[in-house]
């Protein structure tokens, strides 16, 4: 998906002013991720309906705000699941429809504790795209998991972009009172021990507004 060529039409660049990172979208569904996904993880609704939130979300992009997905499978594993029509491949598509050249998708070959790699690649990316941003940029993160990945990715790609702005991180659109998963009783302890190591990030309150 992140190697589709798209046409740029004339020489600007469209300054983005915004960029989501999706993290690890459909994790939670991939049957090869537990073994107890082969008895219908795909189907468990609240996982599968976390999906569908990333959907209606990126309906509320204005032209000059971008999606960053990263998937939790490398490029082989990703090609295989395209033929297997997985779940989170089928979402993906659905966000690309949505969002076109908008979306960029970024797979798990990237070296994790390499940041600069992801970002050189975005920037490669979106620039042949037609697109480029600074680090005034303004940036959200949300996906799978939010004791995990998420906030783990945001921290270290904001810093390593050199932002001038915090990256906000969207309970709302994580894993949050999924089962099993982090209660929303318990977030603001988790916040809290977080931040006391993350410096990079802060978090979106219930009303998707800055606290």
């Amino acid at each position: 998906m992140a190697s589709e060529n798209f046409k740029i039409e004339g020489n600007e660049k469209i300054h983005v002013s915004k960029i989501d990172l999706l993290i690890h979208p459909g994790f939670l569904t991939d049957p090869s991720v537990y073994e107890q996904g082969e008895k219908g993880r795909e189907k468990t609704p609240e996982f599968a309906a976390l999906l569908d939130k990333y959907i209606e979300h990126s309906k509320e992009f204005k032209n000059d705000e971008i999606m960053v997905a990263f998937t939790h499978t490398g490029k082989s594993e990703l090609r295989s699941d395209v033929g297997l029509s997985k779940l989170y491949v089928n979402k993906l598509k659905e966000l690309r429809e949505i969002l076109k050249d908008r979306l960029v998708v970024l797979s798990d070959d990237l070296n994790i504790f390499d940041e600069a790699e992801a970002i050189a690649m975005l920037k490669r990316i979106l620039h042949a795209r037609g697109y480029d941003f600074d680090e005034n940029v303004v940036t959200e993160a949300y996906g799978e998991t939010i004791r995990a990945c998420v906030e783990t990715w945001a921290e270290g790609l904001n810093a390593t972009a050199q932002l001038k702005n915090k990256t906000q991180i969207n309970p709302r659109l994580t894993d949050l009172d999924s089962p099993g998963r982090l209660p929303s009783d318990m977030l603001e302890e988790h916040k809290s021990n977080v931040l006391k190591s993350f410096d990079r990030i802060e978090y979106k309150n219930a009303d998707n507004e800055m606290p």
